[in-house]
């Protein structure tokens, strides 16, 4: 998983080195804000995630911003892709994200992508075809 995949307007994929990124401050911030709302502690990315980017072209001479980002892991058991954090501006990153991740779930011979979600994500998720699971919200890889 690459830099290789656009969705509609949306350039979408994995963050080798998220520290070395233009926008690394303002993603931090993403993270900081999500990880402040749903109580979580810890690093905000751990030894086994990847931070996925969501970037959007915008301007006269199109540049892909960032816009959305998440940081997400394998599960243990392999059956899950585990989302953590969720944050970025505006709402329209979050489908061909959740879209690219469920692809990065059957590649990896996972049957679900998984989130626990700050309050926000709880009336948004749904409408994108997840379905509440106690705490989580879970998507089926189809």
């Amino acid at each position: 998983m690459g830099w290789d995949r656009v969705a509609g307007s949306f350039l979408i994929g994995i963050e080798p080195d998220p520290a070395r990124l233009s926008e690394w401050g303002q993603i931090v911030g993403w993270l900081s804000a999500s990880r402040r709302r749903s109580q979580c502690e810890g690093q905000l990315i751990g030894p086994h995630d990847v931070l996925w980017v969501a970037r959007q072209f915008m301007g006269e001479k199109p540049v892909a911003r960032a816009v959305g980002c998440a940081t997400a892991a394998l599960s243990e058991d392999g059956r899950s892709i585990i989302v953590g954090d969720l944050g970025g501006n505006g709402l329209g990153w979050i489908a061909p994200l959740l879209a690219e991740l469920t692809k990065w779930a059957k590649a990896e011979g996972a049957a679900d992508v998984r989130a626990l979600c700050r309050p926000g994500w709880r009336r948004i998720l749904p409408a994108l075809g997840c379905v509440q699971q106690g705490d989580w919200f879970v998507k089926e890889v189809p």
